[in-house]
């Protein structure tokens, strides 16, 4: 018997039509098994059977037209391009044809005053209306006109729409077997929604886009009901494990507070509060701690590695970069040396006496705080008794290298840290795989932020505002996409804009940072900033996280359309650290897409992590949540949040009302998430 979660193990070469090269082509799409077909996904659907007169011809739009043509003629441009044009008519009209490239197989189809079914978007030149590279075939009345619309895909070199059609309807037909419902009858009635056969149908050859929409519907349907059942199992498979609960007593909290150089807010507290709740039981803490930049997550986390010690076990701290680590070296050393908590920094950076010394300090527990960089992912780093994993800023981190990090102690705690959710995060928050802690309140006597978008034509009265808020003491920063100029890419450099900037304001007031510069250059420069020898700083994304600087008042961001909104917020979180007001400025291209305006618009508008997060859902797609990749809806193919929380619910909903499980329904999940097995 054929079972459909075969398709995603049968190579796309094995198709009628394929074969070894087109297989190779096809791979650039993602397509490397039959099931990524049914999976590739139109962008579009264009509507060939509607037959326009060419006295109707409306530039700048595709149509399809039945005409005969005239004869062929080879031209040559000025500049000794060969064309190939052809006059088209028909009982109404004409319309020039022209080819720049002219297969060979074109020049045996083509006959003068036959008749042809052509398509394509037509447009004025020299005064004619002309078609350049129409899809042309031999008209049929019978069989030319199709019946249902034609799918646009996303393509690439040596592939085209035409050919993804032919060999999608090939699979359907000769892998047909394969597509059999995985519901039972009762719960197939339930759903109101078409047939699974019919749903990849439909959506690849609808008759109309109501069809492909219903069709769509269905699929996602499918993809959140296995989602559902996959993380019901995940869930059910971590309450099974069980810790040995830690002891925390009110003088264990007092002793810490006692330590504190500052009082801790309400909010701070509060999520305190949590993290001993989870600690004192017998399950596993996986949690998210949520809190704006600046808002006090790291002092929270001192307190979560201070249980781990004082319970006897061993705690991590994994920072993204050796700047960070070592700030925040310095930072949870201030935290915990009063407690007699001996803590030891690791990263790639340091000297291999260095390393071996705190390699040895680790393995032997003499070491009960490690905070590090993705040095601590490495085979040579072992743990005596690791039992609190802490990950700040976890998107800069893979799935994998998290988990790496989790392995080398006997499952432990997880606390991760993010002033923004990404999307893959604010998924699992909304499926209940993850508990979330939010800081709300930031500590008192800060400054508000304000952002605006500035298109470049106000550069100067911008440079005009920074210089006056330089001469009251304050600081600021420049970033760039870039760090050198680059000839693919029209965007300016922190290399070529601190040239500029240092001639407008002086040298001796503006300094240069990015990651290519060394570990000592780098916190040389940083050094300077802060002690405020340097005023403005011209900057790459490397302060994009950690830098604590609270004159700093101005954030001018170019290019602010490259960067993601979870990037732009932790930018915007370098200023506002002091009792300021201060200004984040995004500097635009007259040029900017009206998209990309109001994703940055939606942004300057507000402050709240969560919100971005969301805002950057609704643009990005959800990521890989039960595979290994991070970003960019390539695991939820085809649901779409937060647009279809309702069929999330739904499924959720059928799935408690008829007792299902995981197990009952192993190849269809194998189908929708084939690299489920990988994370698992």
């Amino acid at each position: 018997m054929k079972e459909i979660w075969e398709l995603s193990r049968i190579p796309v070469r094995f198709i009628r039509g394929v074969g070894p090269k087109n297989a190779e082509k096809l791979s650039k799409l993602d397509i490397h098994f039959i099931h990524d077909l049914f999976f590739h996904l139109p962008v579009g659907y264009q509507n060939r059977s509607k037959i326009t007169p060419l006295n109707r011809i409306e530039p700048g739009q595709y149509q399809s037209f039945i005409v005969r043509l005239g004869e062929l003629r080879e031209l040559r441009t000025k500049n000794g391009r060969k064309v190939v044009n052809a006059e088209a008519y028909d009982d109404y009209g004409r319309l020039e044809l022209a080819w720049f490239t002219f297969p060979r197989y074109l020049k045996a189809l083509l006959e003068p005053h036959k008749e042809y079914l052509i398509f394509g978007k037509t447009d004025f030149y020299r005064g004619r209306v002309q078609m350049t590279h129409p899809e042309i075939t031999p008209y049929d009345p019978e069989t030319s006109l199709p019946d249902h619309l034609l799918p646009l895909y996303p393509l690439t070199a040596g592939i085209t729409h035409a050919y993804l059609r032919k060999i999608i309807k090939t699979v359907f037909n000769d892998y047909e077997e394969y597509l059999r419902e995985f519901y039972p009858p009762e719960i197939t009635a339930a759903l109101s929604l078409p047939g699974l056969k019919e749903a990849f149908y439909r959506l690849h050859f609808p008759r109309e886009e109501k069809e492909a929409q219903e069709a769509r519907n269905r699929l996602a349907f499918d993809e959140l009901f296995f989602f559902n059942l996959i993380m019901e199992r995940r869930k059910a498979e971590k309450e099974r494990i069980r810790k040995a609960p830690y002891r925390i007593t009110p003088e264990n909290r007092a002793r810490f507070i006692k330590a504190l150089p500052f009082t801790l807010t309400e909010s701070q507290n509060k999520v305190i509060g949590e993290i001993e709740e989870n600690l004192s039981g017998d399950r596993l803490m996986y949690r998210l701690l949520q809190g704006d930049v600046g808002c006090g997550k790291t002092v929270v986390a001192a307190y979560a590695l201070y249980c781990a010690v004082a319970n006897g076990q061993q705690g991590a701290y994994m920072a993204p970069t050796g700047v960070l680590a070592r700030q925040h070296y310095e930072t949870l050393s201030a935290y915990l040396d009063p407690l007699g908590i001996d803590t030891v920094l690791i990263t790639g950076g340091m000297s291999r006496s260095a390393k071996e010394a705190a390699h040895e300090e680790i393995r032997t527990g003499k070491a009960r705080v490690i905070i590090g960089t993705h040095a601590l992912l490495y085979d040579k780093v072992e743990f005596e008794k690791l039992d609190m994993v802490i990950i700040d800023e976890q998107h800069k981190f893979g799935v994998a290298q998290r988990k790496s990090l989790q392995l080398k102690g006997t499952m432990p705690h997880y606390l991760i840290m993010t002033a923004t959710p990404i999307p893959r995060t604010t998924l699992m928050a909304w499926f209940g795989d993850v508990d979330v802690s939010s800081i709300t309140a930031m500590p008192a006597g800060r400054g508000e932020i304000k952002t605006v978008l500035r298109e470049t034509s106000a550069r100067e009265k911008i440079y005009q505002f920074a210089e006056k808020e330089l001469q009251e003491g304050r600081q600021a920063y420049a970033v760039y996409p870039l760090v050198e100029d680059s000839d693919k890419m029209d965007l300016r450099s922190a290399e070529t804009m601190f040239q500029r900037i240092s001639k407008r304001f002086g040298p001796s007031q503006v300094a240069l940072l990015h990651g290519k510069m060394k570990a000592e250059e780098k916190t040389d420069v940083l050094q300077a900033f802060k002690k405020k020898r340097v005023k403005f700083l011209v900057t790459t994304t490397v302060i994009e996280v950690g830098i604590d600087v609270p004159d700093a008042t101005i954030m001018i961001i170019e290019h602010p359309e490259r960067f993601g909104l979870a990037q732009l917020h932790q930018l915007r979180g370098r200023i506002g650290r002091g009792p300021y007001s201060s200004y984040c400025i995004l500097l635009t291209e007259p040029s900017l897409s009206e998209s990309a305006a109001e994703r940055l618009q939606k942004f300057a508008h507000t402050l709240d992590g969560f919100e971005i997060a969301e805002i950057d859902l609704s643009y990005r797609g959800g990521g890989e949540i039960l595979g290994l990749r991070q970003h960019g809806g390539l695991m939820m193919k085809i649901a779409r949040f937060p647009g279809d929380k309702g069929l999330y619910k739904k499924s959720k909903a059928l799935i408690k009302d008829h007792r299902l499980s995981a197990v009952d329904f192993e190849k269809g999940a194998d189908f929708f998430f084939p690299a489920r097995q990988e994370a698992e």
